[in-house]
Order: structure tokens, then C-alpha cells, then sequence
């Protein structure tokens, strides 16, 4: 409020002024005031007493006063004014969708519209596939955010189910038959900071087919749909009843499938089949896809999209025994393999895959100090797949089975990453193999070598990506025999400046971590604020002993790949020595949820926190097979981004969670 402190074209109107200036008087309006809104607080205590104020869907000017009101006089205590859709209250002012027909509505900047469809017991064997087409003519993939909730809309509208990122102007999300409840469905679309028109289509389309049925239906990335046949039994018998036989037409995009008995396939792995619309379309063709000598029961086949949204028309016959039948083979007839190119260190090298191909590259490591290897493949072409292509890396040869532990097959922002620790690595011939998925792919590639040793008050650059490891330590030794450190105690303190991404960091003397075990830190350059350019810290260690001379400062790549440069020195005193951030300390879960087999359960978990679950093996099961799967569904592809523990016949988990009680 110091007039002293308004400058530019401000100062002529306030260089007198005794009091706040007040927006109304820098841009010369004057401002009446519309309506006055008394807040009261009841019965109050001492401390401090807090109003906040959100936006709404304009910008508003407001003044704000305070006066203590004696007890005497009645307090009318700020009440909740209406109620969320959905969540009981009524559906009026919600906007009904009907399946099958589009709708075309708007939202304004940062506010939500709402609407509503209903599932009936009609519809109980369909999958719902829910498409909203912004009519922008610019291409914004964060233009808004479509989400849906069953039953109602929480208060703080958080849901599992969301897309805030479209594909050719396109948000979708799909309920397949496998998670589809009958009732409410509830559908909140949010603007971003602009205003947008769009077209919603709601489609409801049958799973189940019946022998020579057919339906037409849609799935977009990310999503997935099924459709199934009831196999009966002939004579009794329940076994060897001849085939079944899908045929699927597609009219746009590129599909991934998979047959599968009793139960559908909750995940696209081999072996599963590709079909594209481009071939389908080139030659007026289409997909058979057969399951061969099948038993009574349901015969479903799932779908997954690829890239782009894809249409198509489904079939499916029941065939006898007589009939010929190939089964569902694994798509890699057009898999081939390139000869080997070299790859230098520090240079981008420019290459390309075709559907299915292996591309092969070379590197040549001899160094006589400690390195660590990282490894970088971007994809470069504006494509969401995550899975367009997959690395593996080889010491020595390529095996024939081209198995390996190192190896990355999911993106994050559009590259895959490997890295090899100075802990790992070993000099020789190291193979990169880069292998495309269904479609052709332009990728380039980096290798860089980052020193691991440290040379006191030198700065060192460096790269690491979600999951990977880098080490990097001070040797003291050659110090220490030369009379430069003096007394039995030495001080080593690290600065670390993060440029861009996250990552943990580790402080350990003579052996390099293998784990993350505390303790530990984390850092974020996107938690810096507005005026910081990077994110800095300073630590330190002391040692007691002489016979340690070797100061590891261990990093992990967090949420997305990071930038940094590091340093060591030698210091007389330790100002800051390093602690684990007990914000990341394990919190413990207050409840403990019931998992049903064979059904997906959703939640989300906080930075280091717990949720569990409970299950009961019945007794008929026991001598069976169990597979537990967790899928995240962030955005990040961290592969480290959650722990599953599994404790086997307990009443419950042990509260210091000891890894010797666990599967």
C-alpha cells in the first residue's frame, strides 16, 4: 500500500495518496457495488480466521470489512448453498444425453457443464463409449477435460475415469462390458482457460453376439471393448464343440485383438493380432479371427485402438468341427531385422523402423574410468503411443532370442530411456536393438557417457531418466596420502542444481546404494517458484574414520527425466548435514478395502502412502494359480511409480510392513 511502490503511468494518480490504492482509481472507472454479502462466524475463539474466495467464471472486483458483532445479536452461520450434480439433489439442471444421439454444447473458461445418461437393465451386456469432438480450428490437446462418474459427482469431482488429452480434436472414454453398471452415469466436461464449443456422442453398442449377429462399433486409444458369444453345450457334451470364428470390418484406424475363453482379456499381451483399416480399405478385405476346437462357455475378444480412433463392423459364426480353423497366431510375419550401425558418443543419431522391424546399432566402451551409460530414443513423430517402439541392450552379442534384462518398452513424453550405473558397467561391444511396433517410426538416438568420479570443485553435468540409476563420488584418498586433509575427520558437501525434471538423491560412503533406502531425498524443479530458475541444494557428510575415502552421491530418475550438474568439495566444517526428508516417510493406510476376483478395483494413493486391500483365496480354489496385476494410470510411464506387497494367510498387515513377512 506504500504509494512510494506504484510506478509507471500509476504515479501521477497516487503520489499523494494516504491510503491503498484501489483498482478503480488506476484505470479511472468507478465501481458501484452490486451486491453486499455478509459472511458470519458463530461463536468464535481466539486465533487467527480465515475467508477465501474462488473465482467464478469472471473476474471480479471486491472489497472486504470486518466487525466483531456482541453475542447478544443473532449470527447467521454460513450455510452450503445448492448441491453438486448428481449428488442427490435434483436432475434438473443437469442436461440429459441420450445414447446413440450427438449433442452439441460449450463451456466457459474454467467452469464445468454437466450431463447425465442412464444405463438400463436393458443395456446391462453393452460397452459405453463416450466421445467429445472440440470444433476448435487450432489444435489444443488440453482444450478440456471430460470426465465420468457412476451414481453421482463427488464434491471434489475426482474420478478414475478422465481424459484430458484428445487425439485429432477428439476426448473419449469407454465403459466396457466388463466394468459397465446399470444406472446413472454422470458426465462433467471442464474448459480450460479459454471457451470451447463442442459435440458429444454417447454410444451404447452390444457385447454380447449371438451366433451369425452382428454389431457396429468404436474404441479409441486408450480404451478398450469386448464382445462376446455363448458357446452352448450339444448332446451334453461341453468339450470339442466345433469353432468360432469373428470377422471384424474396420472402416478407420488400426486395432489390436485377442480371443479369449470364460473371462476377457483385461490386457493386450501376446499372443494378440493387428488389423488396419488402410489394409482393409486398399482391398476391399477384412480380419478372420478364429478360436479352434472350443469348449461351452463364453468366447470373448477384446479390442484396443492404436493412434487414432477406429470404427468397425463385427461378425461372428459358430462353425463345426469339419470346418478349417488357424487359431489366433502372434503378428509378427513382417518382423525383420537390419544390419548394424555404429553409434557415437554425444551424437544423435537419425534412423528408422519399419511395422515389426529390429534395428541394430553398436557402441564401443573403453574407458578406464567409472562411467555411466545413458541411453535416449525419441520418437519423432507427434504420436501418443507409448508403445510404438521398444530398446534392448546387449554386452557382447545380440542373442538369438533377443532376451535381456535391460530394456524399455513404454515411453515418457515420447522417449525411451536406459541407463547402465558405474556400479553395471563393464567396457566392451554394447547392442542397441530398437524394434517398431505395428506402425513405421523416425526415431533418433543419444548415448552419453557421464563420469562417475567427482574432481573436487568441479562442476559435472549429467541426464537421468524415471527408474534409472547414476552414481557419481569424491575420492579423498589420494588427499589423505599426500597430508592435505588434516585430523581423522573429513568433510565432503555436494551441491546439486536440478535444471529440469525430478529425481531422488543418496548420500552413502565406500559402496554405492542398490536400493532406494533411507535416507533419502527428493527433488523437483517444478516445485521451484516463479523467480528461482532451477532448483539448488547443498549438503554434506562427515567421516569419523580414516579408512573411508570414497563419497557416493547416488541418483534415481523420478517422475520424468532430469538435467542436472553436480559438485563435491572438501569443506573444514559440515553446515548441512544430509537427513532423510521425512515428508516422504511411509504413511500408514486408516482402512482397508475388500478386492472381488476377476473385477478391476480403482484408487488413487498419495506421494508414499499405503492403500490395502483384502482378498479370500475360497477353499475350492486352493492348488490353483493366482496372477495380482496393478496398472497406473498416470501420465508419467514412470516404471517405479508403485510397490506392491503381498502378505500371505494373516489376520493383518504388520504395522512396520517387514519385507521377511512378505510374498
Amino acid at each position: 500500500a506504500d504509494p512510494d511502490l506504484v510506478h509507471g503511468m500509476c504515479c501521477q494518480l497516487v503520489e499523494k495518496a494516504d491510503r491503498p490504492i484501489r483498482r478503480d482509481e488506476l484505470d479511472g472507472r468507478v465501481l458501484v457495488p452490486l451486491r453486499i454479502e455478509d459472511i458470519w462466524i458463530c461463536d468464535m475463539i481466539a486465533g487467527q480466521h480465515y475467508i477465501a474466495l474462488v473465482g467464478g467464471t469472471s473476474c471480479s472486483n471486491y472489497e472486504v470489512s470486518m466487525q466483531l458483532v456482541d453475542v447478544s445479536e443473532e449470527c447467521r452461520e454460513l450455510e452450503h448453498e445448492g448441491e453438486v450434480p448428481g449428488s442427490g439433489g435434483s436432475l434438473d439442471r443437469i442436461i440429459h444425453l441420450k445414447p446413440g444421439h450427438t449433442m452439441v454444447g460449450s463451456c466457459k473458461p474454467n467452469s464445468f457443464t454437466d450431463y447425465y445418461l442412464n444405463v438400463s437393465s436393458a443395456d446391462a451386456e453393452s460397452n459405453l463409449v463416450l466421445e467429445v469432438h472440440d470444433a476448435l480450428d487450432d489444435i489444443d490437446t488440453s482444450a478440456i477435460t471430460v470426465s465420468l462418474y457412476y451414481g453421482a459427482i463427488p464434491s471434489n469431482r475426482k474420478t478414475q475415469f478422465y481424459d484430458d488429452f484428445s487425439n485429432d480434436h477428439v476426448f473419449a472414454i469407454a465403459m466396457n462390458v466388463w466394468d459397465l453398471l446399470v444406472g446413472e452415469y454422470f458426465v462433467s466436461i471442464k474448459c480450460g482457460p479459454r471457451p470451447v464449443s463442442y459435440t458429444i456422442i454417447p454410444e451404447l453398442f452390444s457385447a454380447h453376439l449371438s451366433d451369425g449377429g452382428h454389431v457396429a462399433g468404436e474404441v479409441c486409444p486408450g480404451n478398450f471393448v469386448m464382445h462376446f458369444v455363448d458357446v452352448p453345450e450339444v448332446d451334453g457334451a461341453a468339450h470339442h464343440l466345433g469353432h468360432v470364428q469373428y470377422t471384424l470390418q474396420l472402416h478407420s484406424g488400426t486395432v489390436r485383438y485377442k480371443v479369449q475363453h470364460h473371462d476377457p482379456a483385461l490386457k493386450m499381451g501376446p499372443p494378440f493380432g493387428t488389423a488396419s483399416a488402410s489394409e482393409h480399405l486398399a482391398h476391399g478385405g477384412n480380419t478372420t479371427i478364429q478360436a479352434c476346437d472350443v469348449d461351452q462357455g463364453s468366447w470373448y475378444i477384446t479390442l484396443s485402438a492404436l493412434e487414432s480412433c477406429a470404427e468397425y463392423d463385427m461378425y461372428v459364426n459358430l462353425q463345426s468341427l469339419e470346418d478349417e480353423c488357424s487359431g489366433v497366431e502372434q503378428d509378427l510375419e513382417a518382423e525383420t531385422v537390419s544390419t548394424t550401425s555404429t553409434l557415437k558418443a554425444g551424437n544423435y543419431k537419425y534412423a528408422s523402423c519399419e511395422s515389426n522391424e529390429y534395428v541394430d546399432f553398436q557402441m564401443t566402451v573403453n574407458d578406464t574410468v567409472a562411467r555411466n551409460l545413458i541411453i535416449e530414443v525419441e520418437d519423432m513423430e507427434s504420436s501418443l503411443d507409448t508403445e510404438a517402439l521398444a530398446i534392448y541392450l546387449f554386452h557382447d552379442a545380440i542373442p538369438e532370442n533377443r532376451k535381456t534384462e535391460y530394456r524399455s518398452e513404454y515411453s515418457n513424453s515420447q522417449v525411451w530411456s536406459l541407463s547402465v550405473s558405474s556400479h553395471d558397467m563393464v567396457n566392451g561391444e554394447h547392442f542397441l536393438s530398437i524394434r517398431c511396433g505395428p506402425n513405421p517410426r523416425a526415431f533418433r538416438i543419444l548415448y552419453i557417457l557421464i563420469d562417475a568420479e567427482l574432481v573436487a570443485d568441479e562442476w559435472i553435468h549429467g541426464e537421468i531418466c524415471p527408474g534409472d540409476w547414476v552414481h557419481h563420488y569424491l575420492d579423498v584418498l589420494d588427499m589423505q596420502l599426500n597430508g592435505e586433509l588434516s585430523g581423522p575427520s573429513t568433510s565432503v558437501e555436494f551441491d546439486v542444481d536440478l535444471h529440469e525434471g525430478s529425481m531422488y538423491y543418496l548420500l552413502r560412503v565406500e559402496d554405492a546404494p542398490t536400493r532406494l533406502s533411507p535416507p533419502f531425498r527428493y527433488a523437483d524443479s517444478s516445485a521451484t517458484s516463479s523467480q528461482e530458475t532451477l532448483f539448488h541444494t547443498s549438503f554434506c557428510y562427515t567421516r569419523n574414520y580414516p579408512s573411508v575415502h570414497k563419497y557416493y552421491l547416488s541418483l534415481k530418475g523420478g517422475a520424468n527425466c532430469a538435467t542436472y550438474s553436480v559438485r563435491a568439495r572438501v569443506v573444514e566444517e559440515c553446515e548441512s548435514p544430509f537427513s532423510h526428508d521425512m515428508t516422504l516417510e511411509d504413511t500408514q493406510s486408516t482402512e482397508v478395502f475388500t478386492m472381488t476376483v476377476g473385477k478391476f478395483s480403482y484408487a488413487t494413493c498419495q506421494p508414499f502412502s499405503y492403500i490395502d486391500y483384502t482378498f479370500e483365496i475360497p477353499v475350492e480354489q486352493e492348488g490353483n494359480n493366482m496372477v495380482l496385476e496393478v496398472e497406473d494410470l498416470g501420465d508419467s510411464d514412470n516404471p517405479n511409480s508403485l510397490t506392491v506387497d503381498l502378505y500371505k494367510l494373516r489376520s493383518s498387515i504388520p504395522t512396520n510392513r517387514n519385507w521377511d513377512d512378505q510374498v
